[in-house]
């Protein structure tokens, strides 16, 4: 089963990015759906039901904080082939990377093949396809690169399943486990 490990948004932060990502619309751009937002701190990839007991119980082993998550700004990744448009995250950013550091070193004793990456605390908001027009995706990024979505408080993080279809992905959530 192919699946992910995050933090969920709480859906007035939704609804913001949702009315920032409407300005993005436009040829080869695909808009995340609010009831797909979220924070990914790891992706596991398709995993056995067996490794999904090990997930589950390394989440219930990592003891955290909750903490604040600020919300904020709009970025995307790989300068020279636009691919992703993402919120920031400002306050929480630390939190959010000791957090997946510390998920990722547990689940690495029994997982094998996890990707170890950079990874920049993230909203994604949008992907883009290579027909999409850059420079006016670039002019729509300019107007809303300094909103401020909002904070929450991190409370606790989701093991989800990812099924993909034609309509985007449908995530459902397999564990929770709060802070």
């Amino acid at each position: 089963m192919r699946c992910f490990i995050s933090i969920d948004v709480p859906d007035e932060i939704k609804k913001k990015l949702i009315a920032a990502g409407q300005r993005l619309t436009g040829r080869g751009v695909t808009l995340v759906k609010a009831d797909a937002l979220h924070i990914t701190l790891l992706f596991l990839g398709d995993i056995s039901d067996v490794e999904i007991g090990y997930a589950k119980s390394a989440l219930d082993s990592i003891k955290r904080e909750r903490f604040t998550v600020d919300v904020y700004g709009v970025d995307y990744f790989t300068p020279n082939v636009l691919r992703v448009v993402y919120a920031k995250i400002g306050q929480g950013a630390a939190e959010l990377k000791d957090l997946h550091n510390a998920i990722l070193k547990e689940l690495s004793k029994t997982i094998s093949g996890l990707k170890r990456e950079n990874f920049v605390p993230h909203l994604t908001i949008a992907r883009v396809k290579p027909t999409a027009d850059r420079r006016e995706l670039l002019a729509h990024i300019s107007q809303i690169e300094s909103l401020h979505f909002g904070s929450f408080e991190a409370r606790g993080v989701s093991l989800k399943s990812s099924i993909l279809t034609p309509d985007g992905p449908l995530y459902k959530d397999l564990y929770k486990t709060d802070f």
